[in-house]
């Protein structure tokens, strides 16, 4: 006979359920899973003709079978009637050791996500150190870490069944792991060949599909690992620099995504893609970060300080309504826009009642060893990488996100506090340093379509110029200077080797590139000492110092791991942070034989980034106030219903 899909049957089985609750609510909510397995096929990428988009697409498949189920199964649910269900609220507080780590504007993906029976909520817990994935069912009262999803990890997301979680690790491709934590958790896309991970949703059909950076486009992956396939990728004769965020639609008529370019203030449009003309279709929503479908018609999305909802309509892909705010109450504070909520396409809503004082901030201070500290007004938005002094004290230089999500290179002059745009292209200027005589500024950029390192005269008199031609997909990061100004030593991440150290000789004509280290895993921040004879860097989480050029053996620094090696500008010290975001030194000697002493704590921070000062004993850093501890959320039950009245189509 004839095997019905594996999606239909769990549709039958919750059709059948004893409980009323775990029934489907209402044949409309019936009719969406119905149109969400019509949607299950093989993909097929094709070529937009004016757009240039590749676009694959979700063909219908058993659509007789499916009407005959819906039929049969609809009589079911005549019985329950139309009547709406109570909305109702209440508070979950979560462990102070494990409070909820807030999202950001920078990278606003949720820290929170709901099973799609509504039965399990996942959420990322902050840590001392770092972050990791907690769960707890709804009607529980336990919170339990999740075994092995742990060390930055961030953006949970559910399989279609329940049984999985997916992840972010460290800005990595997406990774995956039982909800109930027995195994490691297993790649699903090499993060390197993914280039980031922005935004994903897991289909009925076993694939995964996320946003990703290398190029820049919304991709699919099967669920159990492999070779991802483009689904759309950036239009750059549009100036599209980015894609996020994509949710297919039930039907498989479209999908939702965020695209980022020169889309009005903050250069963001919500948009829909139509699978059937391969194009984008007209609905749009200017600044706005993403969007979710909600099984009762509606497109959800976070706006300014407020949550906002509209009726739509998945045949013709638009709005049927006006848009209509269904904030809860404590969403949104102080113009942030709310990021913090989830919801079931049961109806179940799970949101964070904010604070002010509970969202983290990020400060630049300049600080000496005493803890003398002097906060600086720079650079001119919070969104910022680190920041580099200039050789002679008297300037900082940053790199500096705008509200159009583009980075460009600040300078400030410390004694007359005037900021200056040296690059302001709409394009990524970003993680400058300055050369050792100060006349220049080096700076990542990928105004040439891909990665590169440029350079430009600080006194804004002069070209820029380009210093590498790499092969595309890399992207090169400056680190440090040989004191005498020939070298640069710089790290890459990007196919096909992952983060390596390279080294570009300045002075010969033209600029030589040279790899440096290479190793299994990735490596990155390496720092020349003051005569040229040691090299410290990161591999896999820990400060070492190995010869230069030798690089045949090595010291760890930083046992218990570390971050941005820094030499005392006299060679006799390295300093660094440790997993907490503590300024810690290393003592380093060189005669008879090197070696490291025990790290000693010199600052408390807590600090995402530094610079020494020329004398070792200031530093400019990126001081992080992580906020107060977030441990309330609120579960609204049957949250739809207040959709339905709040944005009834129109």
């Amino acid at each position: 006979g004839i095997v019905p899909p594996p999606e239909l049957e769990r549709t039958i089985k919750r059709c059948l359920e004893k409980r009323p609750d775990e029934r489907y609510q209402s044949a409309v909510d019936l009719g969406h899973t119905l149109r969400e397995i019509s949607s299950i096929s093989a993909p097929r990428p094709i070529r937009l003709k004016a757009r240039r988009r590749r676009v694959g697409l979700w063909l219908s498949v058993g659509a007789i079978a499916l009407v005959a189920a819906a039929v049969a199964l609809s009589g079911l649910l005549t019985r329950r009637g139309t009547e709406p269900r109570p909305v109702r609220r209440y508070s979950i507080i979560l462990p102070p050791e494990a409070p909820l780590a807030p999202s950001s504007f920078v990278d606003p993906q949720p820290p929170l996500a709901l099973s799609p029976d509504g039965r399990w909520l996942v959420y990322v817990a902050r840590t001392k150190t770092s972050t990791r994935l907690m769960r707890r069912r709804l009607d529980g009262l336990e919170v339990e870490p999740i075994n092995f999803a742990e060390g930055g990890v961030s953006s949970p997301f559910f399989s279609p069944d329940g049984r999985w979680v997916g992840f972010r690790r460290h800005g990595g491709g997406p990774e995956k792991i039982l909800l109930t934590g027995q195994y490691p958790p297993r790649p699903v896309r090499d993060p390197v060949e993914s280039g980031g991970f922005f935004g994903a949703s897991w289909q009925d059909d076993g694939t995964i599909v996320f946003g990703g950076g290398n190029p820049p486009g919304i991709y699919r992956v099967p669920e159990g690992g492999g070779a991802g396939e483009p689904v759309v990728l950036v239009d750059r004769e549009a100036r599209e620099r980015g894609m996020a965020f994509p949710e297919p639609l039930p039907g498989g008529r479209g999908m939702l995504f965020t695209r980022y370019g020169h889309f009005g203030q903050f250069g963001r449009l919500l948009s829909v893609m139509d699978f059937s003309t391969a194009d984008l279709s007209e609905t749009a929503l200017r600044d706005v970060p993403y969007g979710h479908y909600a099984s009762s018609g509606h497109v959800v999305f976070p706006n300014g300080d407020r949550l906002w909802a509209g009726a739509f309509d998945i045949d013709s892909l638009t709005f049927t309504g006006e848009l209509a705010d269904v904030s809860e109450p404590g969403m949104g504070v102080d113009g942030r826009e709310p990021h913090e909520w989830a919801f079931s396409q049961g109806g179940t809503l799970v949101y964070a009642p904010m604070a002010t004082e509970q969202h983290p901030y990020r400060s630049l201070v300049v600080v000496d060893r005493n803890g003398r500290e002097e906060q600086l007004d720079f650079p001119p938005l919070t969104d910022f990488d680190r920041a580099r002094l200039s050789p002679d004290n008297r300037h900082v230089a940053a790199g500096v996100m705008n509200q159009q999500f583009s980075w460009n290179v600040w300078i400030n002059d410390l004694e007359t506090g005037a900021d200056v745009d040296i690059t302001s292209v709409p394009d990524n200027d970003g993680h400058p340093m300055w050369t050792p005589d100060g006349g220049r500024i080096v700076f990542s950029s990928t105004r040439d379509g891909f990665g590169g390192l440029y350079w430009k005269p600080a006194n804004m008199g002069g070209d820029v110029e380009r210093l590498t031609e790499m092969e595309p997909g890399l992207f090169p990061i400056a680190y440090s200077w040989a004191a005498d100004g020939t070298t640069l030593f710089f790290w890459h991440w990007g196919p096909p080797d992952g983060a390596d150290l390279w080294t570009l000789h300045v002075d010969d004509d033209p600029p030589r590139l040279e790899r440096v280290f290479e190793d299994e895993g990735p490596t990155w921040h390496p720092a020349i000492s003051p005569d040229k004879r040691w090299l410290a860097y990161v591999s896999s989480g820990m400060i070492q110092v190995s010869p230069y050029p030798a690089m045949n053996r090595f010291w760890p620094v930083s046992p218990e791991g570390g971050t941005f090696p820094m030499w005392h500008p006299d060679g006799g010290s390295i300093f660094f942070l440790d997993p907490e975001g503590r300024l810690m030194e290393a003592e380093v000697r060189t005669d008879p034989t090197f070696s490291v002493g025990r790290a000693q704590l010199v600052l408390e921070g807590p600090f995402e980034s530094f610079d020494v000062a020329a004398g070792g004993d200031r530093f400019l850093a990126v001081k992080i106030d992580r906020g107060e501890p977030i441990t309330e959320l609120v579960v609204v039950e049957n949250w739809f219903e207040e959709l339905k009245r709040k944005a009834p189509p129109g």
